[in-house]
């Protein structure tokens, strides 16, 4: 019997039509690069290598990557789905 209280959670990432639309490389090399991407969120690695977003670092941030992070949270806060496939 396994403890599912210790089981991680798999996760499916789906990317939006077009996320890719500017990779420059094969198939094979976006197959590894997606794969890369699913081990590190079902590793655990992304959350135990993420950093806090300090007020210099949001100061650094482009314009248009703040309106998109604001638009996200406050999509969030309003429980208003997401324009986002990201999953």
């Amino acid at each position: 019997m396994t403890d599912d209280a210790n089981t991680k959670p798999e996760f499916k990432i789906v990317f939006a039509p077009g996320s890719f639309d500017d990779f420059e490389g094969t198939q094979e090399e976006l197959d590894e690069l997606v794969a890369a991407i699913t081990e590190e969120l079902n590793s655990g690695n992304v959350t135990a290598e993420s950093t806090e977003l300090t007020a210099e670092d949001w100061e650094a941030l482009p314009d248009h990557v703040k309106e998109i992070l604001i638009a996200e949270f406050e999509a969030i806060e309003s429980e208003v789905p997401s324009t986002r496939m990201l999953h």
